[in-house]
């Protein structure tokens, strides 16, 4: 019921605040309540336990591929790095629960419902803090193949929100959406970065498709009741 309400919740704020590609993107994943994309991750920070004066920066790349369906199973599977390639995921929400598949065999069980609220929790905390105009200002730039969408801290006004009063999101984290301009536009690149770029998060999305994996779900399902039970 919490997941529902926060998906409600992000699919409103996003419609209201926009008639454009993003609101599009939203709106039609919102109506088919299932996806599954490969995502490569790039992160490079500062590497906050080095000693020395110049600064040094950690660099890692993660790349998995996910899927969710109706908005109440998820899988998620690591490609790179090595030492999580073939490690998995599935979460079935019928029966609130959480297991792991090494090589395509079941591994362990989990009982995570709980986490599972909280996560879910604070991510409709930052969802409300990004898209609210007083913490948050958004630019569109349209280009032939792409439309990106940049939200920048409002920190006169953000100054204001103390993360006791339910702030999720520091001042300095600019996020940049990035969609393929077609038809029903589709997620591309999603960055978070401080304001001049140097440390960043770049997430990019291939092979996105609106499916509902009901095979690949209903034959896990089977699985945990044959492996856990």
């Amino acid at each position: 019921m919490k997941k529902a309400i926060f998906f409600f919740v992000f699919f409103l704020l996003v419609t209201t605040v926009f008639c454009n590609s993003l609101s599009e993107f939203f709106s039609y994943l919102n109506s088919e309540g299932s996806i599954k994309f490969d995502l490569e991750i790039d992160i490079h920070i500062e590497d906050m336990q080095n000693d020395s004066s110049e600064k040094t920066y950690i660099d890692e790349n993660i790349e998995v591929s996910f899927a969710m369906s109706h908005w109440k199973n998820y899988y998620c599977e690591f490609k790179k790095p090595e030492f999580l390639e073939n490690i998995a995921f599935v979460y079935l929400d019928d029966e609130e629960i959480l297991f792991s598949l090494v090589d395509n065999e079941p591994w362990r069980q989990y009982r995570v419902n709980s986490n599972i609220d909280m996560v879910f929790n604070i991510l409709n905390n930052i969802i409300w803090e990004l898209f609210n105009e007083n913490t948050y200002e958004k630019e569109e730039i349209i280009s032939e193949e792409t439309v990106s969408y940049i939200f920048t801290p409002n920190k006169a006004k953000s100054a204001l929100n103390s993360f006791f009063s339910g702030g999720y999101l520091p001042d300095y984290m600019y996020f940049t959406f990035v969609l393929e301009n077609e038809n029903i536009p589709v997620i591309k690149e999603l960055i978070i970065s401080e304001k001049t770029g140097t440390e960043y998060i770049k997430l990019y999305f291939s092979e996105v498709e609106f499916s509902k994996e009901n095979e690949y779900f209903e034959e896990m399902q089977k699985l945990y009741y044959d492996t856990f039970n």
